[in-house]
């Protein structure tokens, strides 16, 4: 599963600075069936906006639950699908003006019928971040051969030679990955076997 935010305007162009986002995957189950997201976005407007487009794919086939958006701020129409995209908007309770800041955090539910899911979550830097984190917390059976790992844009498929290290939270049930600052064309990725 990958996740980002997407605009119409050109990537050079984003009407946000991001200054964190957090993507964290659950596994539910040890069958790899049913999948929970928390998607955590901290932004600073850099010009009048009222909507946040978020577009990511899923590697599943299934149920893609709509997401419950964190108060104050509302889905906004149903779930788009664009070729292997799902695209959706969420309205904030306000219009944005330039140098505010804004927290938006949404979750959802997956639920995987034909057992296509390719196990990793992995997220492409599209847009200048200052901080990225991803999770992954899995059931017990599978948090063996966890590896985390960083694609260049040109790279093809693969490991890198020094591969980021990865850590456990506090309460020592997710794989973490966190990057300062990275480098715009880099992907980002935690991968397990199932």
């Amino acid at each position: 599963m990958s996740a980002s935010p997407s605009y119409p305007s050109e990537p050079s162009d984003p009407p946000f600075i991001f200054r964190r986002i957090e993507h964290e995957l659950e596994v539910k189950d040890a069958a790899s069936t049913t999948f929970g997201t928390v998607d955590t976005y901290e932004i600073e407007a850099l010009r009048r906006c009222r909507f946040f487009e978020h577009r990511y794919t899923w590697s599943g086939s299934g149920v893609e639950i709509p997401p419950t958006v964190a108060h104050p701020h509302a889905l906004h129409g149903p779930l788009l699908k664009s070729d292997d995209s799902t695209i959706f908007l969420i309205a904030f309770d306000r219009d944005l003006v330039p140098g505010e800041l804004e927290t938006i955090r949404f979750e959802q539910r997956f639920i995987d019928r034909r057992a296509q899911f390719r196990p990793y979550l992995g997220k492409a830097v599209e847009y200048e971040i200052a901080s990225l984190r991803l999770a992954v917390k899995l059931p017990m059976a599978l948090r063996r051969n966890v590896r985390p790992c960083i694609h260049l844009a040109s790279d093809p498929p693969g490991l890198m030679d020094e591969p980021p290290k990865y850590t456990w939270d506090e309460t020592g049930d997710r794989y973490m990955l966190t990057i300062e600052n990275p480098p715009i064309g880099h992907r980002y990725a935690i991968h397990w076997i199932d």
